[in-house]
């Protein structure tokens, strides 16, 4: 996910919090987007078992990144966030990361 000595052009990020969102996903995505001059290119709904995983392609206006985001509302009232990110021209490479991210999602509810 790097090009260059210290340069990070692609990155992966999950978190999981215990504060639910408190927007509908496609408001907080349209803020995302507008925060980094980016535009929704792509949504989608995504069922994985008991979850359902919001998502969204946003691209930058100007240069090469893209960033795939994902949210789900946990069962037990908690939320996860999914966030993939590249900036070296390479969309493939950030949607199947984020593809197999979401594939390899399991939730216990023990």
């Amino acid at each position: 996910f790097a090009r260059g000595p210290r340069a990070v052009a692609a990155g992966a990020e999950c978190r999981y919090s215990l504060i639910p969102l408190e927007e509908d996903p496609q408001s907080w995505f349209a803020e995302r987007a507008a925060s980094v001059d980016g535009v929704i290119v792509e949504t989608g709904r995504v069922r994985k078992g008991p979850l359902q995983i919001d998502w969204t392609h946003i691209q930058a206006r100007q240069g090469l990144a893209d960033t795939f985001l994902g949210v789900c509302a946990m069962p037990n009232g908690h939320q996860l966030y999914i966030r993939v990110y590249q900036s070296i021209g390479d969309t493939r490479l950030a949607k199947e990361a984020f593809e197999r991210i979401i594939d390899g999602i399991v939730f216990d509810a023990d």
